[in-house]
């Protein structure tokens, strides 16, 4: 496939939703630049992937000056509006969603599309591509299930093996600590405004999709890194990592 985009990078550090759900908070009033302090309740990293990704799609100009954020103040056609944003930027990769097309195919196609992407990155980048597909309900191929980290994978392939245990019928050491770092933890953070906010979590990461460990990530480098007004803490909570 002939390379059109290889100078540029699609977004790929952060999720769709959170690209979406910026650009629906500032397009109804867009600011004369779009800075950090406009985006204060993401992370640092979030701020400048989100100012990044915002210029990828042309929504704002190289000095971050919106251009045309105006036009995704309708919700009544908000999801066409960004549905045109897609088939804009990803044209080749949006026609072959119409065709019965591989996940390796897509992968190749990205790579020829945006010849900086190589490994994760091209992998973030197409699921980052998927999700906004799904969100604006454009046409892809069934057989690009394996990029989209479908939910459900285990009841698919059968039950899963349990944890090794250990003579006795205990769980081994490993398969222990692992379930313990996976889940039951929580994070509080003191808001600048005042307040607080708490995240607890309960995951097993081992069997989470790649999409669920994204946004669960997500949230955790939110608060880890939000410049709360007052010290964060944290502690472990039933049964976490001692």
């Amino acid at each position: 496939m002939e390379s059109r985009y290889s100078e540029s990078s699609p977004p790929y550090n952060i999720p769709w939703t959170t690209f979406v759900t910026t650009v629906e908070r500032i397009a109804a009033n867009p600011p004369s630049r779009v800075d950090r302090s406009h985006l204060g309740s993401q992370s640092g990293n979030v701020q400048t992937y989100t100012i990044a990704a915002l210029k990828a799609f042309g929504l704002i100009d190289e000095d971050a000056r919106p251009t045309r954020l105006n036009e995704f103040s309708d919700p009544g056609t908000r999801k066409r509006k960004m549905g045109d944003l897609l088939k804009e930027r990803y044209p080749t990769l949006v026609e072959l969603g119409t065709s019965n097309t591989t996940s390796g195919e897509l992968s190749e196609a990205f790579g020829a599309a945006f010849l900086r992407l190589n490994g994760e990155s091209r992998t973030k980048a197409i699921r980052f591509f998927l999700s906004g597909m799904a969100y604006v309900e454009l046409p892809t191929s069934s057989l690009w299930s394996v990029a989209k980290a479908p939910r459900g994978a285990s009841s698919r392939t059968g039950a899963r093996k349990p944890p090794a245990r250990k003579a006795g019928g205990g769980q081994s050491d490993a398969a222990s600590a692992a379930n313990r770092s996976a889940s039951g933890h929580t994070r509080t953070v003191t808001l600048r405004s005042g307040g607080t906010v708490t995240m607890t979590y309960d995951v097993n990461m081992f069997e989470a999709t790649a999409e669920d460990q994204e946004f669960v990530m997500g949230l955790i480098n939110e608060l880890r890194d939000y410049p709360a007004g007052g010290p964060a803490t944290s502690a472990a909570v039933e049964g976490g990592a001692s």
